[in-house]
């Protein structure tokens, strides 16, 4: 026969040992043998806080012994069960001393020592919680299993334990907070009502969402298995990390540039189409004339969209500029299989992105900075925020490259230039103050005082 659906609280049961059989607050003996035609079944029962007694006898909460049968998304808390030493405390007795039946028992939990007792049997995706697993809302979510009608629910912040129901406002979600990165997860169980969103770009992800409301930065799993998330924001000098991929009905990212730059570097986990206040270009070649000062040369990128997780540059309208970057049903990949790189040219250099705070750039690591590259040297630390980009030197440099200055062309145009001294100049003082960018240089220095300058990345005296 079949028992569901029932719960029992707060009650007593003591056989005082007048008789010999199994003892359980919901069934004695659960059973499928050669004389039977249906195999017993017991399903979302649960006793709480009762007592179940019987002298030197076979006893558990909810079965007291099972034959054969099957007990599932069951669980038992705040009980006492007293018996046979050899007892479980949901099931007494799983498998039959003097024949093969053995009962199975799956998606069941008990606050004691153990779900069934030591004669063994089937036991799958059970185990034993706290008390304060029961109030939390795990245990309502670990009954549910693998049922898709809602069975069991918990008010979070009320109920003590999961109660049966199927008031999708009960529902309880499994859901894990990720602040930036794998490391920094925390796990919680809520209600629809109790989603709360999450700050700055940390990620909430929601498995079975089947009723959960969506909202910026939540990331729900639907009954096809498919991620989405509502709306992504991702918030500037935070770091990101998603340990799934999903798809994003909008995502933005703003930056607002320092005063003191229109250039700036850009790495993002999905790809923008639209891009406001800027427009963005690939390093195509980085151009070494021996001086202290090298060229990076860039092109504008091929289509005006961002790739996703592709570093590049972009440069703004002005100086201080909001630049933002979005896109509508974009797909954003999981951060662990992210290739963050883009190789310049041939020159061995690799534009290098990172969705996380870099705290220190590896020495002859070049960082951005006033509308140029610089180089990261041996006494001094530069970090690096969330969704910009450096350029990684290879090993294999023939010669370290201290400044690189950002020039829009070919690199063929731009070292003919260089070689017939056409290409334009910054002019700098001996203290790093830029006093003209891109200068004739045959003018470079046409109304300054005498003295010793920097152009084009060559010192230069005026008399």
């Amino acid at each position: 026969g079949t028992i569901k659906n029932l719960g029992i609280e707060s009650a007593g049961f003591d056989n005082g040992g007048a008789y010999d059989g199994r003892f359980g607050a919901v069934c004695g003996l659960l059973v499928k043998d050669s004389e039977t035609t249906t195999e017993g079944l017991v399903q979302n029962c649960y006793v709480v806080n009762s007592s179940i007694k019987t002298k030197d006898k076979i006893a558990g909460a909810i079965v007291g012994a099972n034959y054969g049968g099957t007990i599932a998304n069951c669980y038992e808390c705040g009980n006492t069960v007293e018996g046979y030493n050899r007892i479980g405390h949901l099931v007494g007795d799983n498998r039959n001393d003097n024949s093969s039946l053995s009962g199975t028992v799956s998606y069941c939990y008990t606050d004691k020592d153990r779900v069934v007792g030591t004669q063994g049997g089937s036991e799958k995706n059970s185990g034993v919680k706290s008390a304060d697993e029961f109030k939390s809302g795990e245990v309502a979510v670990l009954l549910q299993g693998d049922q898709t009608e809602l069975a069991w629910g918990q008010t979070i912040g009320t109920d003590e334990y999961p109660v049966l129901t199927t008031d999708e406002a009960k529902r309880v979600y499994a859901a894990k907070l990720y602040n930036g990165s794998a490391d920094k997860v925390s796990e919680l169980y809520t209600n629809a009502s109790g989603i709360s969103l999450p700050e700055g770009n940390a990620i909430l992800v929601i498995e079975d969402a089947v009723s959960a409301s969506t909202g910026t930065n939540v990331v729900v799993k639907d009954g096809d298995d498919a991620y989405t998330c509502a709306n992504l924001v991702l918030t500037d000098g935070a770091d990101f990390y998603t340990p799934v991929t999903f798809t994003a009905g909008k995502a933005t990212y703003s930056r607002t540039l320092p005063e003191t730059s229109t250039w700036g570097t850009i790495v993002l986990p999905f790809a923008a189409e639209t891009i406001e206040g800027a427009s963005l270009y690939e390093a195509t070649e980085i151009i070494a004339d021996g001086s202290e000062e090298s060229i990076l040369a860039v092109q504008p990128l091929t289509g005006g969209a961002l790739e996703a997780n592709t570093p590049a540059l972009f440069q703004g309208g002005t100086a201080g500029i909001t630049v933002t970057f979005s896109a509508t049903g974009v797909e954003v990949a999981a951060t662990e299989n992210a290739v963050l790189t883009k190789t310049i040219g041939g020159s061995g250099y690799i534009l290098t992105g990172s969705l996380s705070t870099i705290d220190a750039l590896s020495e002859g690591d070049l960082f951005i900075a006033k509308d140029m590259f610089w180089s990261v040297g041996t006494t001094n630390k530069v970090g690096m925020q969330a969704f910009r980009a450096y350029i990684d030197e290879p090993e294999s440099a023939p010669a370290r490259v201290n400044a690189l200055r950002i020039l829009v062309g070919d690199a063929t145009s731009i070292r003919q230039a260089l070689s017939d001294g056409t290409l334009p100049v910054d002019v700098y003082n001996l203290q790093g103050v830029q006093l003209r960018k891109n200068v004739a240089r045959d003018a470079a220095l046409e109304g300054l005082p005498a003295g010793i300058y920097i152009v084009g990345g060559k010192k230069v005296v005026k008399k």
